[in-house]
This record gives C-alpha cells, structure tokens and sequence, in this order.
C-alpha cells in the first residue's frame, strides 16, 4: 500500500492542476473516457483503478501480455505481431501492489487469445476471454480468486456506485477539459 501513496498523490495534484484550484471547488458531471460511466467495476477490494478508452482502438505492445520471445520460439503458440489492438481497458489493484486484475477489449478474437495465451504463460497469472473480451488476474491467495470469481460473473457496478467517496472527488474534475480524457 505504502507504494500507492505517490501514485494517490500525482494523481491529485494532476486533477487541480488540470481543473485549476479555487476556494470553493465545485462538483460538476466530468469529462469521462467513452464507455467509463457504463464499465462495470468488479465487487473485489480495489486499492487503486483505471480505465483507459480513447473512442477509437490503441496499439498495445504484445510484450504487455507475456513473454513474446518465447512465444515466438515455441510451437505451440500461433505467429503473434509485436502489437494488438486495444479498444478499452481496466486495471485495478488488489490489497497490494502484487495482485490485480484486468479487463480487455481487443479489436478481435485472435488477438484475445493471444493475449490469454501469453497471459497463461505467465507464473500466478489467469486468464480468460469471451469473445474479443479478456479477463486476467494475477496473485496469489484469495483476492485472485475473488477478482476472478466478480468477473468471470459480470459481478459489477458501476464505479460511481462502487466507490461513492472516490466518484465525488472525481466529480471535482473538469467538465470541459483541454483535451480528450482517455484515462480515469
């Protein structure tokens, strides 16, 4: 937890940077990444989360998933390009910095399951997909299980009814920034 500290505070000084500092800050309905309002974050203990989604589909390193040289040296992986395209994603962060979980949507089937299979070469890592959908958890003891368990069962809500203290204080952030929000 002690390592999520810097993180809280970066990202706080980047809000009232971002929307200015006044006496009296005013609550406002910000300006969200497509789809957050809609994401469905899982009932698992989150210490920290962010969603990612620019509108249009993002080039991710394969890297991100697993061991590409590996995979690119072992027939049992199919031929996989240095990169694939991401249309949203999530990470939330479980009681430590060691265990979180992951949702992804990728721009198609083949690229979920290549990510799920570079993911599953990983040591304490688990992962799945439905369609161009991929779920990864990643730990050891019961949060993985839990964070798999909400997620393989679409167990969520959204994150202004998840985390009502922290949906307030994101709702201090601008309505009209000065550029598009691709992250919260």
């Amino acid at each position: 937890m002690a390592r999520l500290t810097p993180l809280l505070v970066a990202v706080t000084a980047l809000m009232f940077l971002a929307g200015g500092c006044t006496a009296n800050p005013v609550q406002v309905t910000p300006k969200l990444p497509p789809g957050f309002m809609d994401a469905k974050v899982p009932k698992a203990d989150l210490n920290a989360y962010i969603y990612f989604s620019q509108g249009t589909p993002v080039s991710f390193s394969t890297r991100w998933f697993g061991d590409l040289a590996f995979a690119q040296t072992n027939a049992a992986f199919p031929a996989l390009d240095d990169s694939v395209g991401v249309r949203t994603a999530w990470v939330g962060v479980g009681p430590t910095i060691d265990q979180y979980a992951r949702e992804i949507v990728f721009n198609g089937e083949p690229e979920a399951d290549a990510a799920v299979r570079l993911a599953n070469s990983r040591p304490l890592t688990q992962a799945w997909r439905t369609g161009a959908d991929v779920g990864i958890v990643y730990g050891t003891g019961e949060w993985p299980a839990t964070a798999k368990t909400a997620l393989q069962g679409s167990d969520g809500r959204p994150f202004s009814e998840a985390y009502p203290d922290s949906w307030e204080l994101l709702r201090m952030a601008p309505s009209s920034p000065p550029g598009k929000p691709v992250a919260a």
